[in-house]
């Protein structure tokens, strides 16, 4: 059973928090999750001669290390990469790839240069629609090992830094700054060594590495003193720019004190636990007199915990913590609401057949009506204040994550009636279907009240004047095009290679990975959602900031994706649930910079004059998971993420904070 996943209440928006599988017993099939679509891709159709740069223009020469295999035998060697950085006139990011050889340059080194351009805009804080980026590469490369390398020589053109030609750097780029972990670093320290470099910058916790001629593990270090290479294990971005430029990334620097949950937002976030909690304890009353017949053992999963959560948020407000006492009392709620509603469906549906049940779900849903009405009371609050827009952004995501669950409730429904009455499935089957349609329809109801929880505690706040010209649109573009690069680095890196080495289509573990992974399920459901949100709110102001909102959230969940399968070595049993993290090393440095940047990014906020009493809730629900199981320090990471991503969004739309000179 896919347990429910935790909602991250204002630090984004409605979040992804539920993925029920397997509900009633019997098997699932690919039919019976919403279907899924190819990512779409970011790179050119065809490669183009690299364009002589212009006066204007500004370029850094890279050294990226590879491993090729001739015959049976592995072979490091160097590749020549050239940053440029050029004036756009074409008010967009724009990002190229040029090559001297047809096809020189693979889908995986196309993903992560579009991590590299956003990344980059994103911790300089400069405006993405003033630069066009290039990266070009000699010969034939493919993956994503110089990802961090692209970053820094990106980094160092924007602000005019050198970076030393006498060293080299392989490692992945992940979206939070940290330095990722890639194979064959004993062939690409020889390959370095000659070619004649002195220093070579790998992914912390990867000293112990795999020869692939040998199959035994390697010390790099002491390979590298054998080789005359000086071999150094970096964690971030930061620290491998100090090293390879002599330079300091500027940061925005955090707060003296952990920030904490005061005032006024205290006081309505506090009221707001107290009505989550009364939801909890009606919801379980009402489990309680359900026919024993229904309450199978999934429910009763839900019921426990809960109770578990109830107590939880108890203890957490009698401490004080009340950012956390508020996201555990909210899943208490949700758990025991999701509970006693799919009971009483259930139910009804053993009574009387699946007309009833589909009166019953239609009741507990967040309809088209209802939506409808969370969507214009949105419209009709326009942000005056850079405070408000921090609400209203959270307000906007949590109303297209309630649509996106009612669209999957929706599939699932009319496949099920379908197959219901074509005879496809029946007994037990055909219960489960019905299940996981009422289950994604309570939790798009329930999802109006928590974007009514974020208005209500979040809006009025004093605070800085909005800009006129904030750039709602822009900033919209750049982070749904960020999300992109980072679906697109997972495609190529996890989903493509898992197939391949599985023996199957990509598409087939596209779709498992959905029917598993309630993240991954809501990620591709985004671009579906974006499309569909001018019906609600019309042209105009308000579908701008419903773009953005909805762009931020498919970056965070994107990032979390990516930080999961790819940087973290999540282990997962086999409904994907997080059970462990092998590297742990990194996950270690990941926690401590996503605080740190979590932390900087309400400093900033405070320092111009912006009320950030909703991310210091986030802020401390972080800090409450971080102590937690491996899964929860993951969702701990999730909450830092959101709490800066959209720091650097509201600095952005308030032209301030740029740490770019």
């Amino acid at each position: 059973m896919k347990s429910i996943k935790k909602m991250r209440p204002f630090a984004a928006a409605w979040p992804a928090m539920l993925l029920l599988v397997a509900a009633c017993g019997g098997s699932t099939s690919a039919t019976s999750t919403p279907a899924v679509t190819a990512l779409p891709t970011q790179q050119p159709a065809t490669s183009t001669p690299a364009p002589s740069p212009t006066p204007a223009a500004r370029s850094a020469e890279l050294t990226a290390l590879y491993v090729k295999t001739d015959g049976a035998v592995n072979i490091g060697g160097t590749s020549k990469v050239k940053v440029t950085i050029s004036p756009n006139d074409n008010k967009d990011l724009r990002v190229g790839f040029f090559e001297n050889e047809v096809g020189g340059s693979g889908p995986m080194w196309r993903a992560a240069g579009w991590m590299a351009a956003t990344i980059s805009t994103l911790l300089t804080g400069s405006d993405p629609t003033k630069n066009q980026i290039s990266y070009d590469v000699g010969g034939r490369i493919d993956g994503p090992s110089a990802g961090a390398l692209m970053t820094i020589g990106t980094l160092a053109v924007m602000r005019g830094d050198k970076v030393r030609d006498d060293a080299a750097m392989t490692g992945t780029i992940n979206p939070d700054g940290t330095i990722g972990a890639v194979g064959g670093i004993p062939h690409k320290i020889d390959g370095a060594a000659k070619a004649g470099k002195k220093l070579v910058l790998i992914p912390s916790g990867q000293r112990q590495s795999q020869d692939y001629n040998t199959k035994s593990m390697v010390d790099v270090v002491e390979l590298g003193k054998q080789l005359n290479v000086e071999v150094i294990e970096v964690p971030d971005i930061f620290t491998a720019y100090k090293i390879l430029t002599g330079k300091t990334l500027p940061k925005i620097e955090a707060g003296a004190t952990r920030p904490e949950v005061q005032g006024q937002i205290y006081d309505k976030a506090k009221a707001k636990t107290g009505e989550w909690l009364s939801r909890a304890e009606e919801a379980q009353a009402q489990y309680k007199s359900l026919a024993d017949t229904v309450k199978i053992e999934a429910l009763e999963n839900f019921m426990n915990t809960s109770a578990d959560k109830y107590k939880r948020a108890k203890q957490l407000v009698n401490q004080g913590l009340i950012g956390g006492a508020y996201n555990q009392a909210l899943q208490s709620g949700l758990y025991a609401s999701v509970g006693a509603q799919v009971g009483r469906t259930l139910e009804t549906y053993l009574k009387k057949g699946m007309p009833g049940a589909v009166l019953e779900m239609q009741a507990m849903s967040a309809s088209t009506t209802k939506v409808q009405a969370l969507a214009d009371s949105l419209k009709a609050e326009r942000p005056k204040t850079l405070s408000d827009a921090t609400a209203m952004l959270t307000a906007y995501g949590n109303l297209i994550e309630v649509i996106s669950y009612n669209n999957f409730a929706d599939d699932l429904l009319a496949n099920a009636q379908e197959q219901i009455k074509s005879g496809k499935i029946k007994g037990d089957d055909a219960l489960e279907a019905v299940f996981k349609a009422a289950v994604y329809y309570r939790i798009a109801g329930l999802g109006v009240e928590a974007a009514k929880d974020v208005k209500e505690v979040g809006l009025g706040m004093p605070g800085a004047a909005l800009p006129t010209d904030a750039a709602i649109t822009t900033s919209g573009e750049f982070f749904r095009r960020a999300a992109e690069a980072n679906l697109n680095l997972l495609e190529t890196q996890f989903i493509d290679s898992e197939a391949k080495a599985a023996n199957v289509r990509a598409d087939v573990l596209r779709n498992f990975l959905a029917e598993k992974d309630n993240d991954y399920l809501l990620a591709l459901s985004d671009q579906r959602v974006l499309g569909q949100l001018e019906k609600y709110f019309g042209q105009g102001e308000p579908l701008q900031w419903a773009k953005l909102a909805g762009a931020i959230n498919a970056y965070n969940r994107a990032t979390s994706l990516v930080s999961k399968y790819l940087v973290l070595d999540a282990q997962l049993d086999d409904n994907m649930n997080v059970t462990g993290i092998q590297n742990e090393k990194a996950l270690i440095n990941a926690l401590d910079l996503a605080e740190e940047q979590a932390r900087a990014g309400i400093a900033d906020m405070k320092a111009n004059n912006v009320d950030p009493g909703l991310f210091a809730i986030s802020y401390e629900t972080g800090r409450v998971n971080r102590n937690g199981n491996a899964s929860e320090k993951l969702e701990a990471l999730g909450d830092y993420w959101n709490v800066y991503t959209f720091s650097r969004a509201i600095a952005y739309l308030g032209r301030f904070s740029k740490v770019d000179k």
